[in-house]
């Protein structure tokens, strides 16, 4: 038996017109992909060989699926127009339906099936034609030739659509499958304890708390205090901030959820929500409230740091002048003096110890000092080693305090220079924690670069307005 799938761009309208940023083919049910469903579906059936024919691109797809060898089976694609009805599909893709029994899925549906009962027997004596409709798709078989028809007192196995017209249909298959269906299907994640799926690299704060039913995709943080559940999908690299708590909802791939925000009910996407009751939409403006997560991969955070270190060597060099004069002048001043701390490097406990300066900012040479931030100069180095980020959170020193937040949050970061000094305002020490979370999760090359030229900007505007203030 093969299986041929026809899926077109506009049987997923609604999805664009909410989420215009997320590839339709990839629309998901508890972090599982609709066509994923359709694909264990074609196996259970006893295919091995299936083909997806869609006017839509699928690069993104093709990333996650390849060619079907992590499922066992030879998995190809196809192109059809949008005008393209399913005998003019078929017929594009006749060579391959040609000798064989094939199972055709048209449409944008969720498949209701159970993945204990034999439905390769049954596909194999069912009579070909229609086997179920609905709203937004249809399953059908067909044969060249006829099969005997499965005997009257066997029933077929359980075997139903449900039509899916917008993002409130995905939130409750979603709440449904998770709640009453996870057994039917193979659904991702660890499952070691009831009820509660745990994908890779999940980074879970002491504090926070996470009450089942719940399903966490790979590459997500939950910060301390923070709870997840009942009823909550979170998709991959997903940031749940401090504070806040997310319960009968699902919240999709990429997305930030700020600090003390409460979603209940609710379906999440980048900076758009979603109340599947109402069917209403709303897009948040608010960033530290709810946007999208850039996630960094391996190869992406060595070039960061590739980034981080030539940026600093620049700055290095630039320094280099005023450092050696200023430095020369506040030691004959008496206001300059050498110091070494002990703080830690990661939220694993590791340390390093890194010798730095302080100065006095008064008077001309101190002010012209301080604007240029000379007092992180000699860190510039291990900026350029790799011990240090350029930008990141705020350095913590080694101490049992310290060593109690990393382990109520692992956002640690450690850089020279931090986000929140970014902000062309002051930034409370107790909101710095805050600041510094919104910007790693947005953080790339581009945009650190961008943030340590902010930074710089206010070191030398605080200078300018102090010598303003001076001289009035």
């Amino acid at each position: 038996m093969k299986t041929f799938l026809v899926i077109k761009a506009d049987t997923f309208d609604w999805l664009q017109a909410v989420f215009p940023d997320r590839s339709p083919l990839l629309a998901s049910v508890c972090n599982k992909p609709l066509l994923e469903y359709l694909l264990d579906f074609a196996i259970l059936c006893g295919s091995r060989h299936v083909r997806l024919a869609t006017d839509m691109p699928l690069a993104e797809v093709e990333a996650v699926f390849g060619n079907g060898g992590r499922w066992g089976v030879e998995l190809t694609y196809a192109p059809v127009r949008e005008t393209d009805d399913l005998a003019a599909a078929l017929l594009k893709n006749s060579r391959y339906c040609a000798g064989s029994r094939l199972l055709v899925m048209q449409g944008c549906f969720f498949l209701h099936y159970d993945q204990n009962k034999d439905y390769a027997s049954f596909m194999q004596t069912a009579a070909p034609g229609k086997l179920l409709t609905c709203a937004t798709g249809r399953i059908l078989i067909q044969d060249q030739v006829p099969q005997p028809s499965l005997p009257m007192d066997v029933p077929p196995p359980p075997l139903a659509l449900t039509p899916i017209r917008s993002a409130g249909d995905l939130y409750r298959l979603s709440m449904r499958v998770l709640d009453r269906d996870a057994h039917l299907y193979v659904l991702p994640g660890y499952n070691n304890e009831t009820d509660v799926y745990i994908g890779r690299n999940v980074m879970i704060a002491r504090s926070a708390r996470i009450e089942p039913p719940v399903m966490i995709g790979d590459n997500v943080q939950i910060h301390k205090n923070a709870v997840v559940g009942p009823n909550a999908v979170i998709g991959r690299n997903v940031i749940i901030d401090a504070h806040s708590r997310v319960q009968h909802s699902v919240i999709l791939d990429k997305t930030y959820v700020g600090e003390h925000l409460v979603l209940d009910r609710k379906l999440a996407g980048g900076c758009r929500l979603v109340d599947p009751g109402k069917g209403t939409m709303v897009q948040l403006e608010d960033a530290h409230l709810l946007s999208t997560v850039q996630p960094l991969s391996r190869g992406r955070n060595w070039f960061q740091r590739l980034g981080h270190g030539l940026l600093a060597a620049l700055l290095w060099v630039v320094l280099a002048m005023p450092y050696a004069a200023l430095s020369f002048i506040l030691k004959r001043q008496g206001r300059w003096r050498r110091s070494e701390e002990t703080y830690w490097a990661d939220h694993n406990g590791r340390t390093i110890r890194l010798a730095g300066v302080s100065f006095n900012p008064s008077g001309l040479c101190g002010r012209i000092a301080a604007s240029l931030a000379l007092d992180r100069y000699p860190l510039l180095g291990r900026v350029m080693r790799g011990d240090l980020a350029l930008i990141g959170t705020r350095l913590l020193p080694a101490t049992e305090t310290n060593r109690a937040i990393l382990a109520a949050d692992n956002s640690y970061y450690p850089g020279l220079f931090s986000y929140a000094e970014a902000e062309p305002w002051p930034v409370p020490e107790s909101d710095q924690d805050i600041v510094n979370r919104y910007h790693l999760a947005h953080r790339n090359l581009w945009y650190d670069w961008g943030m340590m030229v902010k930074i710089l900007f206010n070191k030398l505007h605080e200078e300018s307005v102090l010598c303003e203030s001076i001289s009035k």
